[in-house]
């Protein structure tokens, strides 16, 4: 019985499932997402749905046919004067630094709560979780993120903030571009993509043993990249810029506070896959 390749594979199913749950590629297991705030049992295929009471939900939202009736793709926007985009550009600039300062402090606490946290327990826990359930899942999520950037180009093309964004203090270039045919968003949402693609597979190829690279390598690069994306995510919230039609709008300021929250975690983890203790 070899326990490092059955938690190994336990990683691989997981990372799968959470691939394939949003897009309902697991339905045919009864396990799908609900139309509310969690997941619900669905009978298996050829079964009677069940008649499902309203149920209340987070923020005072129900269930069931009022949660239907909603629309994801209509959230009501904010006044445009508030945004930091209808500020001078010294403000605009203040705020950017503001931004980027608040998600790399945020970084570093969550970095000290994991630390912590491995401290607290037994030797070799933290570990094994670590090695077992992180570079599959992260992988293959980062692979399939990649590959959306150029099934769902038009999402990420409108997120790229243009030279000149916040008082003039965006100036990335973007080498080449003109020779490939690509504008400046295409350039760099494709390069991206790529990056996030084969950094994706590196990682979880290299957790499950099937390639001679250390973990620690293709996390230090993917983490470097989700830092390189972060003004993406920043522009999203200074201009309430909206990832195209297909792509539900994220909630004005709330969403993207939790989006920030969660990029925080997302590079503490790679913090600790590269720096292991």
């Amino acid at each position: 019985f070899d326990h490092a390749k059955t938690m190994k594979f336990a990683a691989l199913c997981g990372g799968l499932w959470l691939l394939a749950a949003p897009w309902g590629l697991v339905e045919g297991f009864g396990l799908v997402p609900s139309s509310c705030c969690t997941f619900a049992v669905r009978p298996a295929l050829g079964q009677r749905q069940p008649r499902v009471g309203r149920v209340a939900c987070v923020g005072g939202l129900r269930c069931g046919e009022e949660a239907e009736k909603k629309d994801p793709m209509v959230v009501p926007r904010p006044d445009p004067s508030i945004l930091v985009s209808a500020r001078g550009e010294q403000e605009q600039k203040q705020a950017f630094a503001l931004a980027l300062g608040v998600i790399f402090s945020g970084t570093a606490v969550a970095i000290a709560g994991l630390s912590g946290l491995e401290g607290l327990l037994p030797d070799g826990w933290f570990a094994a979780w670590r090695d077992y359930t992180w570079p599959v899942p992260l992988g293959l999520i980062f692979a399939a993120a990649g590959v959306s950037h150029f099934t769902l180009a038009p999402a990420y093309i409108a997120i790229v903030p243009p030279i000149g964004t916040w008082g003039g203090l965006w100036k990335v270039p973007a080498p080449g571009a003109d020779k490939l045919g690509l504008s400046y968003a295409e350039y760099h949402t494709y390069w991206t993509g790529a990056c996030e693609v084969v950094g994706g597979l590196t990682l979880a190829g290299s957790g499950l043993g099937l390639l001679d690279i250390p973990v620690p390598v293709p996390a230090f690069f993917l983490g470097l990249l989700v830092a390189a994306v972060t003004p993406a995510n920043i522009y999203m919230y200074t201009h309430d810029m909206r990832m195209g039609d297909k792509v539900p709008p994220i909630p004005y300021p709330s969403g993207h506070y939790g989006r920030a929250a969660l990029q925080m975690i997302l590079l503490s983890f790679f913090v600790k896959l590269v720096f292991q203790e």
